[in-house]
């Protein structure tokens, strides 16, 4: 099974693997492991990364390295490596060595899979901090703080509305400077 490849955009400030115009690496390999793709929930993603120009081999450790380690399967990195027709994992580390873009790849893959899930998180957020109950006050902070409702005492300044023209605080008292502070008054000292 060949496979057309695109050329590969190189990332900022790395150098680019170069990308064959057709893919014919283990031809036999990449028959079979073909053939149990669809077994596999990273499938898809492996598809995606084949149409953006990766070798087949990468394309599949790069899918299969962006779920969590729980949803992996074949669960370790030594069953994976046998399934993509490598005797040993030394080869995957070599590649993760010499082109750091696999790993951004990687990162970019997870960090892609975090905000499909957002939408599901931020609707448990939001039951959680709609429950009466006092357990549900720190979502509650995190809910009023997340929308600008509420803003922690460490994080505010000072804040005055006055033009550049009186924005000289010499005319004001030291409990006034203290109060504004958030400091009490100058008599607590």
């Amino acid at each position: 099974m060949v496979h057309m490849m695109q050329q590969q955009q190189p990332l900022p400030g790395l150098p680019a693997e170069p990308a064959p115009i057709y893919d014919q690496t283990h031809p036999a390999e990449r028959a079979l492991f073909e053939l149990m793709l669809g077994d596999f929930p990273w499938s898809d993603t492996y598809l995606a990364l084949l149409e953006e120009g990766w070798e087949w081999r990468k394309a599949a450790y790069i899918a299969w390295a962006s779920l969590p380690a729980t949803s992996r399967r074949p669960p370790s990195l030594g069953q994976f490596a046998d399934v993509i027709g490598l005797a040993t994992t030394k080869q995957i580390r070599a590649w993760r060595l010499k082109n750091k873009a696999i790993d951004l790849a990687v990162q970019r893959l997870s960090l892609s899979n975090l905000l499909d899930d957002a939408p599901a998180v931020i609707q448990a957020l939001i039951d959680s901090a709609s429950d009466a109950n006092y357990k549900a006050a720190p979502d509650r902070k995190l809910f009023f703080e997340m929308t600008g409702m509420y803003v922690p005492r460490s994080r505010l300044g000072l804040a005055l509305d006055t033009t550049e023209d009186d924005a000289d605080m010499s005319s004001l008292s030291r409990d006034d400077l203290a109060r504004l502070a958030g400091m009490g008054t100058a008599d607590d000292e």
